[in-house]
């Protein structure tokens, strides 16, 4: 920590319970001085993860005399009595990083896999492997079922095997998978496998999936090189899992820095700890949901342990269950009992849960029965019944989920019974703004809605219109290419403007954002040295991002000797200005780029003797021309 943070507010948003601690420096050394919890707000009825970090911060506030909240709004920095200097965040709500794995050999790729995982802190749902005994229509069902949040592909050393690898692939692929957040998304898929598996593996899943490639995990038998793999889980935590869950979006805008799983953050305590202490160290932590074992011995770290608490029926399905009971100095005790119920039908899934809460003398209670079908990338249907304090009612729903780029959505839904109601609404998002219109009916009262909003950033020596500005992001500049896709992490986000400039919001702050621009829409010749550029911009403010894509002068033609006869393939053209070397094939055909309008010589590096080709370039020349035959010029003897 910086000499400048004198006082901190850390949470931890665990699977049942949201914890708060406040660290304050004391005589030069920082101490935990308060503690406060709240349940965990990311599941049904609040699908909101800030209410519980709120609620268990104000309990903070109340022990400590610090006022700390303005409204929902942190106060920083720290002035006397009021406020902070930085909030940080770890988190496991909503079930932690739930992960698959898979390899080509169970004992050897798959469990070096697993031990990836499990020390970036994820919960490993299953291991896939070549030889794992399972029938391919089996994998493929259980990737369909299991709904991970990112899937780790790893396999081969090496210059080893590449068929077995691409076999896994070809089953992720079969199996479309869906991520238990954000529908409408692609599943972050990582390979780590045998390098020369990576062409064929972005074959069969670069368009299916959110593919990232990284460095082999076991690029030998010997050795295993899990760091590279385990980082870029932690950076694809952020960008997809935890930017699609309930809320996650608003409480990344509250940290001064990225939020990690939380057997992460335990991990690299552990590991800083062995380090400054020199020591082997063993470590437990005994959470809502899963239990971890930690190890650190001769610096090489290992999480070896994760428990779910939970009970599989196999092919029925899956229970779950929380129990939580508080007691408040104000409010007295509260408890809350949750109990849930999932089996996969087919494409579809059945879910029903039940609810309890209990506080001083009053009681209440939900369930709720429900059926939901996907019908495409961002469309589901559902439907299902619901039972509260209020009575029972049932309910049908069609929706399209918005892109995170520009598009559209809408969301149709109808009740019956006790709680009748309607809602018919549209949605829609461009470069420069976000729209809505609804209407809903409610116990026979009809209300409308209309929503438009935008931001205008002043950024890059101009003003932009954007959508909504809450956080931070990035000026992407093509320059002179208008009409140009352009991906953030592998989805679409906007166009380029006539001037070749997009304003790409909703990025995370101190991470490197992957900004991809689309080579289709670039013309035939453009000069293209990076297709992808990171964008790492501070919290709250923009970063320009910048494609250098210049266009290519280049042109074919027929080289022939003075009298006009093919010369000889495998004879070079030499670039007078610049050296470049240009193969000469079949029938004389001739390729040569990096030319300028007006006068361009060539001269020959063969067998031969030396002959000099003058290409004239013209100033309105259409895309590679064709300039036929051109006859070169000997020098005089």
């Amino acid at each position: 920590m910086g000499s400048d943070l004198n006082v901190v507010i850390a949470t931890d948003c665990g699977s049942t319970t949201t914890k708060a601690i406040l660290i304050e420096k004391k005589d030069g050394q920082y101490r935990q001085t308060f503690r406060g919890e709240a349940p965990t707000t990311v599941e049904a009825p609040f699908e909101d993860v800030t209410r519980g970090v709120l609620n268990a911060i104000q309990e903070v506030e109340e022990l400590s005399g610090r006022k700390i909240l303005d409204g929902e709004r942190i106060i920083t920095p720290a002035e006397g009595d009021v406020g902070i200097d930085i909030y940080i965040s770890t988190s496991s709500a909503g079930g932690g990083l739930q992960m698959m794995v898979g390899g080509v050999v169970q004992a050897m790729t798959g469990e070096s896999a697993q031990r990836c995982a499990l020390g970036a802190g994820a919960i490993v749902m299953d291991t896939l492997a070549a030889n794992d005994g399972r029938l391919p229509h089996e994998k493929i069902e259980r990737i369909r079922q299991l709904r991970p949040d990112m899937l780790l592909l790893a396999g081969g050393t090496d210059g080893g095997t590449i068929s077995h690898v691409v076999e896994l692939a070809e089953y992720i692929a079969a199996a479309d998978p869906k991520p238990r957040f954000g529908s409408g998304f692609m599943l972050p898929v990582i390979f780590s496998g045998n390098q020369d598996a990576r062409k064929e593996v972005a074959r069969v899943l670069g368009e299916k999936t959110a593919l990232t490639v990284t460095e082999n995990i076991r690029p030998v038998l010997e050795e295993e090189n899990l760091g590279p793999a385990r980082h870029v889980i932690h950076d694809l935590f952020l960008e997809h899992v935890m930017a699609q869950a309930p809320g996650y979006r608003k409480l990344v805008g509250w940290t001064g820095a990225p939020i990690m799983p939380t057997p992460g953050a335990v991990g690299e305590i552990m590991q800083t700890i062995a380090r400054q202490q020199e020591i082997n160290v063993v470590g437990v932590d005994i959470g809502g949901a899963t239990t971890d074992v930690f190890s650190v011995f001769g610096e090489v770290f290992n999480r070896t342990v994760s428990a779910n608490l939970g009970l599989s029926l196999g092919g029925l399905g899956s229970l779950t269950g929380n129990y939580i009971r508080r007691e408040f100095r104000q409010q007295g005790e509260i408890t809350i009992l949750n109990v849930n119920f999932t089996r996969p039908l087919g494409p579809a899934f059945l879910s029903a849960g039940v609810f309890q809460t209990r506080a001083i003398d009053e009681r209440g209670y939900a369930g709720q029965v429900l059926l939901t079908l996907p019908l495409g990338a961002r469309t589901t249907a559902s439907t299902g019944a619901a039972l509260d304090d209020s009575g029972v009612g049932g309910f049908a729903q069609l929706q399209r989920a918005l892109p995170i780029g520009p598009g559209y959505g809408y969301r149709l839904q109808a009740g019956s019974g006790d709680t009748s109601n309607s809602l018919a609404e549209v949605a829609a998002r461009s470069n420069y703004g976000s729209y809505r219109l609804a209407a809903a009916q409610f116990e026979g009262r009809t209300s409308y809605q209309a929503e438009i909003s935008g931001g205008i950033a002043a950024i890059g020596g101009g003003l932009y219109a954007s959508r909504r500005l809450d956080d931070s992001f990035a000026l992407v500049d093509v320059p002179d290419f208008d009409n140009v896709r352009i991906y953030d992490q592998n989805q679409l986000v906007g166009r380029t403007n006539g001037k070749g400039r997009l304003l790409v919001p909703r990025l995370l702050p101190y991470q490197a954002n992957t900004i991809r621009v689309d080579p289709a829409d670039l013309p035939l010749d453009a000069r293209i040295p990076d297709l992808s550029r990171e964008a790492v911009p501070y919290f709250r403010s923009g970063t320009v991002t910048r494609f250098d894509i210049q266009r290519a002068k280049a042109a074919t033609f027929v080289a022939a000797d003075p009298d006009g006869e093919p010369l000889m393939p495998g004879i070079e053209l030499v670039a007078e200005a610049g050296g470049a070397h240009y193969p000469i094939g079949y029938e004389g055909f001739a390729y040569v780029s990096d030319l300028h309008v007006g006068r361009n010589v060539f001269l020959t590096d063969g067998p031969d003797d030396v002959c000099r080709f003058v290409i004239n370039y013209p100033q309105d020349a259409e895309i590679q021309p064709d300039l036929g035959i051109v006859r070169c010029e000997r020098p005089a003897p």
